[in-house]
């Protein structure tokens, strides 16, 4: 009985947390097109490249970098529902699925050229060891790229996150690589947003995804020109072991 009952929570956070292509409802595909947008984003960084996709989901991130042209793909992520669903639709020639905890890898030290992690940090009680295991498993000038939403843009609280950041938090929390470049997805005005978080108090909760439906916004990323620049949903950061 009690399994039962752990087995179908965890299928329904399955289903909640993470991005299930062929299960998209039509509201939830602009937050699919960011996904995909952010790898994109990394095609012409993980060309030729070992990856590693912490928190991969269900795979379709790992089939697209394969399919940029990266020489491997190995995803990564702690749930036993994702990985089954990779392993059984999206497969590839190049791409491996590991079931493991993205503070603990397993995989050697320095053997992989570019390790990317969209939206996991803010999921994780132990960012540091998180960070600690990239730089052990990154190979000699390897390439970090990761993403997390912007606390301060954020228009409604998530249950799944321990913890979101604003630019300076992610920052600080990034600082042991040597170099960093930080970009935006996704610019919001802050009058906007306040309207939304207004908004939300008095529509009926049924009714919250229309909130998420801003067909005007550009999913594109953009270099951040200062730590004034503040108004994207969400920032992503390229961290090299050595000079970028």
């Amino acid at each position: 009985m009690g399994n039962s009952i752990h087995d179908k929570t965890a299928k329904l956070n399955f289903q909640l947390e993470r991005m299930i292509p062929e299960r998209i409802s039509w509201f939830s595909k602009r937050l699919f097109q960011e996904h995909v947008a952010r790898y994109q984003f990394v095609s012409s960084i993980v060309k030729g490249k070992i990856v590693a996709d912490i928190a991969c989901g269900v795979g379709y991130g790992c089939v697209e970098m394969a399919n940029f042209g990266a020489k491997k793909v190995i995803g990564i992520d702690s749930s036993v529902e994702a990985i089954r669903y990779a392993n059984n639709f999206y497969r590839h020639s190049k791409v491996d699925y590991m079931l493991t905890d993205a503070s603990n890898t397993r995989l050697s030290s320095k053997s992989i050229d570019v390790v990317t992690s969209f939206e996991t940090i803010e999921h994780l009680t132990k960012p540091r060891c998180f960070i600690t295991e990239i730089k052990r498993i990154l190979k000699p000038g390897g390439v970090l790229i990761v993403s997390t939403p912007n606390k301060t843009m954020s228009i409604e609280d998530n249950p799944f996150h321990v913890k979101e950041y604003d630019l300076n938090e992610y920052k600080e929390l990034l600082s042991g690589f040597e170099s960093i470049r930080f970009y935006g997805q996704r610019p919001s005005s802050y009058s906007f947003t306040s309207f939304i978080k207004k908004i939300r108090g008095v529509i009926p909760e049924r009714l919250h995804f229309v909130l998420h439906f801003r067909p005007w916004e550009k999913l594109s990323l953009s270099p951040l020109r200062s730590f004034k620049d503040t108004n994207y949903l969400y920032y992503i950061a390229i961290c090299r072991i050595g000079d970028l």
